[in-house]
């Protein structure tokens, strides 16, 4: 999908028909969103920009994700995604040269789609810095968002964990907590991702006075965030750590039960086994008690261990 916005009495206008020459000549911002051969290349003739392949904004080094060629500055960032309950990150490629910007995604960044969405509401739009401003803001207005989610559901987690005592319950716990810990790193890896790119825009973007204070602001507000994501870390290490320490509290309790089991059992199975034995000189054998004192000594035998368990306060 190619969409184009215009300024028009300074605001944003979307541009529906790109065969409108005259209105062509002030495209601010073209946005390419799960885009066809054909529109890529609709999109390259309405400005000297080249549109960069997928493969190229999915690079991770530094030098590939940001740099500046004679067709402007070139921006590799990362967005949130919500996909049926699963948070992952989707990479766009922002160009921005001196009166226009160009977005290239492969899938629908929800950022961008607000972007889109808000655009007839923006006042006070004068060049594309402006726009990746806007941007910005909206990426970090989300990740914020999914930070203070995540430490809502950590302290429900939290007080839900006093009350766990189920083996099954506990491994549920666990592995919600690994969730939010993989929710986690990926709003951190977008908060540096930003970070990274901020510090781009600082060095080689022309911006005004105005710009700068908007972009300071900016820059402050993700270094904020950034602390917060790791206390967030330290949270869920603490809940994983309390969650596998009940765990290993039921095992012990199921050991120490089956080891006294199998000590008060013990002396019985011993007495039953020399009394089982098929031998003729046997004198016990032939006494008319013999085998209710062997029971009874069974039953002493078995109690024996076990109160001395009790008196020792094992039990």
């Amino acid at each position: 999908m190619l969409t184009a916005f215009v300024i028009e009495e300074g605001n944003l206008a979307r541009l529906d028909d790109l065969g409108d020459v005259a209105r062509e000549a002030r495209i601010l911002w073209l946005d390419l969103c799960e885009s066809s051969t054909e529109e890529r290349r609709q999109a390259e003739g309405l400005g000297p920009q080249r549109l960069p392949q997928a493969e190229e904004f999915e690079e991770i080094e530094a030098s590939s994700r940001s740099y500046v060629d004679t067709h402007g500055l070139h921006l590799s960032s990362l967005f949130l995604r919500r996909s049926e309950g699963r948070l992952e990150t989707v990479n766009a490629a922002l160009v921005l040269s001196a009166d226009r910007l160009v977005t290239v995604h492969e899938r629908e960044v929800p950022a961008i789609r607000l972007l889109r969405m808000r655009a007839r509401l923006m006042h006070g739009i004068a060049d594309p810095l402006d726009l990746v401003h806007q941007l910005f803001e909206i990426k970090l207005d989300d990740l914020a968002d999914t930070l203070e989610e995540t430490h809502q559901a950590l302290d429900a987690i939290g007080m839900e964990s006093l009350h766990k005592t189920e083996s099954d319950e506990l491994g549920q716990l666990v592995a919600r907590l690994t969730r939010f810990e993989h929710f986690n790193s990926k709003v951190r890896l977008c908060l540096l991702d930003s970070q990274r790119d901020l510090a781009f825009l600082s060095r080689h973007g022309r911006l005004t006075d105005e710009q700068q204070k908007q972009h300071d602001m900016l820059q402050l507000d993700t270094e904020s965030l950034l602390p917060h994501c790791d206390f967030l870390f330290e949270k869920v290490g603490f809940l994983l750590q309390a969650a596998h320490g009940a765990i290993n509290i039921q095992q012990n309790q199921t050991i120490k039960f089956l080891s006294v089991v199998a000590v008060v059992f013990m002396p019985p199975t011993l007495i039953a086994s020399v009394y089982g034995m098929n031998f003729e000189d046997m004198p016990e054998l032939s006494q008319p008690f013999g085998y209710p004192l062997v029971l009874a000594f069974m039953v002493v035998s078995a109690i024996a261990p076990y109160a001395w368990f009790r008196r020792q306060g094992w039990l």
